[in-house]
């Protein structure tokens, strides 16, 4: 149900079929972000393929090395060193061949690259030509969020390790970015709408049926797993019916530090 509501989501499927650099860049980034953000015994393949995707997102999009950075800090602040030299080693290579291309095609490696900082950041020219908006234009088309993921986005917070997820982290600091930039179009706020939705879309989680709750435990350890291997799971069918409630929870205290 969660990868359905992300797919079907408004923005996703009126952008999808578009040719603007959003679309594509955007679509690298979830790439990115998802292989980043899991945290598991995978780390090499995780950051080659994350450092890959961000990389081809900044060559189709210069904006989105906004999200890049943020998400090498991410990395940085939960101490995933070897998924952060695996992302930086791929992104590097995928940065080289951008250098290499403008040295072929204009004459000097990262042309294209230094006459957008020096038109959209070094410069006034962006605003003088195309005008200029208050810093907080961007909030009231927040509202343009589905609004289960509204709600699910402080469920996905609450999850164990997850209070600061990448999704989550990079929307925030590529929204800050873009609303303190004078210059401003609605096309900028598509990354932060995607990877806010993909962020409350682990927010959901479904019993895949109604009759039996042992898919429901199997998806949720299957979830848990992925997202911390060293996590302990238990499975309680009768809690509501403990009469001392501090000695059952003492019981699992203990049972925890011996798993």
């Amino acid at each position: 149900p969660a990868l359905l509501a992300f797919g079907l989501y408004g923005p996703i499927v009126a952008f999808a079929g578009r040719t603007l650099s959003e679309s594509v860049s955007t679509a690298f980034l979830v790439i990115a972000v998802e292989a980043l953000d899991r945290a598991t015994l995978r780390e090499r393949w995780e950051g080659l393929l994350g450092g890959f995707a961000l990389g081809l997102a900044v060559v189709t999009r210069y904006p989105s090395g906004v999200i890049v950075l943020a998400a090498l800090a991410w990395l940085v602040l939960r101490r995933r060193w070897k998924t952060l030299y695996y992302a930086v080693f791929s992104g590097a290579a995928v940065a080289g061949l951008l250098g290499l291309l403008d040295w072929l095609t204009w004459g000097s490696p990262f042309h294209t690259l230094r006459q957008y900082l020096e038109f959209n950041v070094f410069s006034d020219l962006a605003e003088r030509q195309f005008g200029r908006h208050p810093w907080h234009w961007y909030f009231p088309w927040l509202g343009q969020l589905p609004a289960w993921a509204l709600i699910a986005i402080p469920f996905a917070v609450m999850k164990p390790g997850n209070r600061l997820g990448l999704p989550l982290f990079a929307s925030l600091v590529y929204f800050i970015v873009i609303s303190v930039t004078p210059h401003k179009e609605l096309r900028f706020l598509y990354p932060v709408l995607v990877l806010l939705t993909l962020f409350g879309a682990g927010g959901l989680l479904a019993e895949p049926t109604p009759r039996d709750s042992m898919a429901a435990i199997g998806l949720a350890a299957a979830v848990v797993e992925a997202r911390d291997p060293e996590a302990v799971i238990g499975s309680f069918a009768a809690d509501h019916v403990i009469p001392d409630g501090e000695a059952f929870r003492a019981c699992v205290a203990e049972a925890v530090e011996v798993a």
